[in-house]
């Protein structure tokens, strides 16, 4: 993307601040997921920005109003100009207000970090100075730690499973029309009814069974049924996303 001139009012998800934040970026708006509990602002400070929107929804009559001139938060590749959460109406609407930036987190970690530092440059943040090299060395030598361990551990396969992939996986299982609410009820549905009774599962397994391993074998089981699901799921990294 080029722009006639550096944009002076950045609105950005709440990751996104977070990323830019230690490059000295201080966008003056702030939407998304992870701004409500404020687990998704790192060290970003909520204070020193508009709250735009908060989970799903976007303020575009706020962002507006700030005087927004470039928009950043998680993509598709398919559909670079939307937040992954947007819907085609909304997407347009807010891209009138002003362009939006996508940041594509499906690839590697260290590819997702490096769209941050090429953004983070071009909007004139400091990405050399010491407490960034630190940082960086520090990141480096987290990952140098795992790579030592797998190497001392030849029989053992290393599988780092996180959070992150299940949010692109969750926008590719539903339709614009419906991904809001299909997510939402979705994950919060499975997480009452699996995580809100497993503290009582697990007792009366014990209690039933005698056997304190019981919950474990339990657990075992669950993620047997989640490898099956997630070998019948397609890949979609490389199709257009359901309209």
């Amino acid at each position: 993307m080029t722009l006639d001139e550096a944009p002076q009012a950045l609105v950005v998800d709440a990751y996104s601040a977070a990323a830019l934040w230690d490059y000295g970026i201080r966008p003056a708006g702030v939407y998304g997921y992870g701004l409500s509990n404020g687990l998704g602002l790192g060290t970003a400070d909520p204070s020193t920005m508009t709250v735009v929107g908060t989970d799903a929804t976007f303020g575009t009559e706020t962002a507006a109003s700030l005087g927004a001139d470039l928009v950043v938060g998680y993509s598709s590749e398919e559909e670079p100009t939307s937040w992954i959460w947007w819907d085609s109406a909304q997407a347009q609407q807010i891209n009138a207000v002003a362009p939006f930036l996508g940041i594509d987190p499906s690839s590697t970690l260290d590819t997702t970090l490096d769209q941050y530092r090429s953004l983070a440059e071009a909007l004139g943040g400091d990405t050399d100075g010491p407490a960034i090299e630190e940082q960086r060395a520090a990141y480096e030598e987290a990952k140098e730690r795992v790579r030592r361990a797998v190497a001392a551990a030849p029989d053992l396969t290393v599988l780092p499973l996180v959070q992150v992939p299940a949010f692109p996986l969750f926008t590719e299982l539903f339709p614009r029309a419906v991904r809001y609410t299909g997510v939402s009820l979705g994950f919060n549905i499975g997480t009452i009814a699996a995580g809100g009774t497993a503290p009582y599962v697990a007792a009366q397994l014990v209690e039933s069974t005698g056997n304190s391993m019981a919950p474990a074998f339990w657990v075992v089981g669950v993620c047997l049924i989640g490898v099956v699901t997630v070998l019948t799921i397609k890949e979609t990294s490389r199709s257009a996303l359901p309209v």
